[in-house]
């Protein structure tokens, strides 16, 4: 592991070329991504390092004594990890990347474009495309993952030539070890890229924090980051009720007395 995150930081911290006119990001320490889920407040040592970040397997018991294992990710200096993130670049992008190899004519061409980098950063692409119109104010929407799982959607045309890309939770779980640092590369090298949504989570499995706690932690600022202060909402009727093992992860698999919390 050690050996890893020396090749990651050299990686890293190689200096880039300036940017050009295309409007593509340059890699440098204004850009990289925080080191912690904690808004990037923390600048002594930005840009030196991507987040690296590990499998490992947790077990609990079901309702009938039945040892559960659990596969997870989280990130070797926080613990924290993407359960969700969305993403748009401009089509230029896959003309840059495959050049002539892949003939870019019509949509269809794109979204097989599209198929083969998510197969290459994610380890899965595009299985068909959703019925109806698309989504997010796109012309048309593809699916990632089978019939059983959805991993994420992918929504093209319109939206001044961008692509647009929507990794489930279940998509981010799945994918192949590695993705964050093949993400981050593709967009580092990619025309006006975007990240328009990331949801951090970290998991409690001994019950160390609590919903209510991180309400209480919010209404008294400790969520506040750069003076402003993040929007909640209380869901569901186990708040009024004081149930907190309902709102637990174990609900998930039906283990109503687990205490595992997640916090996203």
């Amino acid at each position: 592991m050690k050996d890893k995150m020396e090749d990651i930081k050299k990686a890293f911290a190689t200096d880039m070329a300036d940017a050009p006119a295309d409007g593509r990001a340059v890699a440098d320490a204004s850009n990289l991504p925080p080191s912690s889920n904690r808004g990037g407040t923390e600048t002594e040592d930005s840009g030196a390092f991507q987040e690296a970040f590990e499998c490992y397997e947790t077990y609990i018991l079901d309702g009938k004594g039945n040892l559960l294992g659990v596969p997870l990710r989280r990130g070797v200096s926080d613990s924290a990890f993407i359960d969700q993130i969305s993403f748009s670049f401009h089509e230029k992008t896959f003309f840059d990347k495959y050049g002539v190899r892949v003939s870019l004519l019509e949509d269809e061409d794109f979204i097989r474009a599209a198929s083969m980098l998510a197969e290459e950063v994610f380890g899965f692409g595009i299985y068909k495309e959703a019925k109806g119109s698309g989504g997010r104010f796109y012309d048309r929407c593809w699916l990632m993952g089978s019939e059983d799982a959805l991993y994420g959607r992918v929504h093209f045309g319109g939206q001044q030539n961008t692509i647009l890309f929507e990794l489930t939770g279940t998509g981010c779980g799945v994918a192949k070890e590695g993705w964050e640092s093949r993400l981050f590369a593709l967009l580092t090298n990619a025309i006006r890229p975007k990240i328009t949504r990331v949801d951090v989570a970290k998991d409690f499995f001994n019950g160390e924090y609590s919903p209510n706690q991180a309400r209480e932690d919010r209404n008294k600022g400790l969520f506040t980051c750069h003076h402003v202060k993040p929007k909640g909402e209380c869901l569901g009727s186990d708040w009024e009720e004081d149930d907190e093992a309902k709102m637990t992860k174990g609900k998930t698999f039906l283990v109503w007395e687990n205490i595992w919390i997640r916090c996203v």
